[in-house]
């Protein structure tokens, strides 16, 4: 009985924080080293010279690296390089945006597991992470990558303001490189 219980209460949240947006504190209290890894692999991965950026707006619907995927049914509608085209399979809509079917699954599971809905690079050696259901009125953390001194002296000279002007207007420096931040651009 205990263990059906728990699986209920982990079903029920897990459609509360989809339809309402995840708590970005609680999240960071409950998943940091799962959200350090995470950013980590983005940044292994990508570069900031790659523009490189993954949207996970949900099942089928995708914008990697500024190109929009979109299940419509029958296929994919792709919008790539400014160009609307149509897919029969995944696999053919992820190579018209430059990338394999397979990575872009490995991101759309990975951002679902830490409940990310956008990962990009906000400047050189930070990775911006957008929680789940801040779609509207954005937030999430910024993760200042080990090896960054300058870029961690910039954001904590940020938090002290409370605000980056024109790009967040709330900004809070969290602890070991972390930020988290409301407002985007």
């Amino acid at each position: 009985m205990g263990r059906h219980r728990t699986l209920f209460v982990l079903i029920v949240w897990s459609i509360g924080t989809t339809a309402c947006g995840v708590d970005a504190d609680e999240l960071f209290a409950n998943q940091e080293p799962s959200l350090r890894q995470f950013a980590t692999e983005w940044a292994t991965v990508f570069s900031p010279n790659d523009h490189a950026d993954f949207t996970r707006f949900g099942e089928g619907r995708y914008r990697w690296n500024g190109n929009f995927i979109t299940s419509n049914g029958h296929g994919y509608s792709v919008i790539a390089g400014g160009d609307h085209r149509l897919a029969n399979s995944l696999a053919e809509a992820a190579a018209l945006t430059g990338t394999s079917e397979a990575e872009l699954r490995k991101w759309d599971h990975a951002a679902a597991l830490v409940h990310v809905y956008a990962v990009r690079f906000y400047a050189k050696g930070v990775v911006e992470l957008m929680v789940s259901g801040s779609q509207r009125d954005p937030y999430g953390f910024l993760y200042v990558l080990p090896g960054e001194p300058e870029a961690l002296v910039d954001l904590k000279r940020h938090a002290a303001a409370g605000k980056i002007d024109g790009i967040y207007w709330s900004l809070e420096f969290v602890r070991d490189g972390w930020f988290k931040f409301a407002g985007s651009h």
